[in-house]
């Protein structure tokens, strides 16, 4: 992965880049990511059971700080855990204008917690309702509009897309 890695820094030209079962690890997750800070042409990674772990995710999703022209990652079928989904969580929270508009995590070992901790930052919970008749509806009317107005990510098991 690191040979690859070295090349993918001066790519120019390939958009989409899939490793489907290689066991690059942590190291080549590594390796990925100070690739991913400097090239500008992939779009679309796909790292579906490379052996990544929550670690190797914390890397991949450092870089995305300055890559902004990644749009797809794939990190399906690693052993990343609610520990990668944390850190998936908190990278989501601190940078709401990424161009990330799709993180596939299928079958990486997340358990609910780690799911409503995703879940959590991309549909925040509403404000408890008041109390009273008149003043729950006038909120529940008010947040069907906001709603409505507002474009919500799509979630499918633990797919987020825009």
């Amino acid at each position: 992965a690191a040979g690859l890695a070295q090349g993918l820094k001066t790519n120019a030209k390939l958009a989409s880049l899939g490793l489907w079962k290689n066991p690059i690890g942590d190291d080549g997750a590594v390796a990925l990511a100070e690739a991913l800070r400097v090239n500008t042409a992939l779009k679309s990674v796909a790292l579906h059971a490379c052996g990544i772990t929550a670690n190797g995710t914390a890397h991949l999703l450092d870089a995305l700080m300055s890559n902004t022209a990644l749009e797809n990652l794939d990190l399906s079928g690693n052993k990343i855990g609610d520990a990668g989904a944390l850190e998936v969580a908190r990278w989501l929270q601190n940078h709401p204008q990424t161009s990330l508009a799709s993180l596939e995590l299928r079958g990486a070992d997340i358990t609910a917690a780690g799911a409503q901790a995703i879940a959590d930052v991309v549909w925040p919970r509403p404000p408890p309702q008041p109390r009273g008749h008149r003043a729950r509806r006038k909120a529940r009317t008010q947040a069907s509009k906001r709603a409505l107005a507002t474009p919500r990510p799509q979630w499918s098991g633990c797919t987020w897309s825009e």
